[in-house]
């Protein structure tokens, strides 16, 4: 399940006047001068949410092309197939979380700070291109010297890897367009990505052509695609410019990237390496049961990463951090989540038989066992953001780092015993762990 924080609306990452902000030991004046603080307080509420529901809305977007792709994936392979189209895809993706290095946020900061680093940004990321391709071989030849280490054959774990070069370019290119404030570009190539998969798995389905490789293949196509065409765009933006970028660069990016990196690895591992581990211990069919539990959760916490982006920008922009704003956002969100889980749990029996079919009702139990550490991490999601926003702390990879291995050990105890369930419940008590870990932090003054 998910993905890094991302700003979908280009006013959420202009920055606020400081006027605006919440300054700790600030005393706002009363009378008219007051209420004029109230009012704006108001407003930048409403607005928040605005952008936070316009992101989400975007979110929603590649989200229903992605339910689209999982149910003509699940009609055409069955479980055991859907499995192993949902393991290529895993892999791939672990694969661009090990390998970006922090680079696309040290990218989409550096190039907002100075537009005029384009070009030399653009060399780091043809860079970072290069470097992932030597990793993807790599992983490849550790694959096929290890027999057994990895759940997919040799020849599907080549194409598998082959994503990761194309998947950590598109990545940074689309990071230099964030940090351009080309927003609406950068959502488009996404939702256009997308929507070229999907297009083709319907077509591929249709003509029964459709198979765990071919579909896979017409996705990787897409991406391929799709990179070269975000390559063209920035290239535009940079004049047609790229520039071998100095070791100064290289080091602020390499300083500034490494705790996001290793923040976004270890939130990557809690959320997706589930799924590898299910289908190492328990096969294909149990990771496609897996990976439509997986799936659903992860569209209800949709709108918490969308109110988490906008969040994220707002307090960045703040002189002081903005801690009381974050406190009202976060308080807000968690209870909306509230009857949203509630709904989801009523109807997930009926949505799974309906769209999925029989032979996916047994991801209904995992799904249910799910629910509460999705709201678990829906609100850390929000606390995580402001964290980021404040600079980064040590919280913000200690928790998710610890997370993960708790998510790894129980795993390994659980899904003998509980099958799919065990890794839903290992999965529950990781968010929870997390959460648990921000609320320590910000009771010891965590917080500006």
């Amino acid at each position: 399940m998910t993905e890094p924080v991302r700003v979908v609306n280009a006013a959420a990452a202009a920055p606020l006047p400081a006027a605006h902000a919440d300054v700790p030991g600030r005393r706002r004046p009363g009378g008219a001068t007051g209420r004029w603080f109230a009012a704006l307080r108001e407003r930048e509420d409403a607005l928040f949410w605005t952008r936070a529901g316009a992101t989400a809305l975007s979110r929603a977007s590649l989200l229903v092309l992605g339910l689209v792709g999982a149910i003509v994936t699940a009609r055409a392979l069955g479980p055991g197939g859907r499995g192993v189209f949902a393991l290529m895809l895993t892999v791939g993706a672990v694969g661009v979380q090990l390998g970006n290095l922090g680079l696309p946020a040290a990218s989409a900061y550096f190039v907002a700070r100075d537009a005029a680093r384009l070009p030399a940004l653009l060399g780091v990321a043809l860079a970072g291109g290069v470097g992932a391709g030597a990793l993807a071989l790599g992983l490849w030849l550790v694959g096929a010297a290890v027999p057994g280490l990895s759940p997919l054959s040799t020849g599907l774990l080549g194409l598998a890897v082959a994503w990761i070069p194309f998947g950590i370019l598109l990545l940074l290119l689309q990071n230099l367009l964030l940090g351009l404030r080309e927003i609406r570009l950068y959502n488009l190539t996404q939702l256009a990505q997308d929507a070229a998969a999907v297009a083709l798995m319907v077509v591929l389905f249709g003509a029964g052509l459709a198979t765990a490789r071919t579909l896979y293949l017409s996705s990787f196509a897409v991406l391929v695609v799709g990179t070269m065409g975000v390559l063209l765009l920035v290239l535009r933006r940079a004049g047609y410019r790229v520039e071998r970028p100095a070791a100064e660069l290289w080091r602020a990016a390499g300083g500034y990237g490494g705790r996001a990196y290793l923040a976004t690895l270890f939130s990557f591992l809690v959320l997706q390496f589930d799924l590898l581990m299910v289908g190492r211990m328990l096969g294909a069919e149990a990771a496609g049961h897996y990976s439509i539990a997986a799936r659903m959760a992860e569209m209800l916490y949709m709108f918490p990463v969308a109110a988490g982006t906008v969040l994220f920008a707002t307090v960045s922009a703040l002189p002081s951090g903005g801690w009381a704003f974050a406190r009202r956002a976060t308080s807000t969100g968690a209870v909306l989540m509230l009857p949203v889980l509630a709904l989801a749990g009523a109807l997930a029996e009926p949505v799974v038989r309906i769209l999925f079919g029989e032979a996916f009702l047994p991801a209904v139990p995992a799904f249910l066992w799910l629910l509460p550490g999705v709201y678990a991490l829906s609100v850390n999601t929000l606390l995580m953001n402001y964290f980021a926003g404040t600079g980064m702390p040590l919280v913000t990879v200690l928790s998710p780092g610890a997370a993960a291995a708790v998510n790894v050990a129980l795993n390994l105890w659980l899904l003998p015993r509980l099958g799919i369930v065990g890794a839903a419940v290992a999965s529950t008590i990781a968010y929870t762990l997390m959460l648990v870990f921000s609320g320590m932090y910000l009771r010891k003054g965590g917080r500006t």
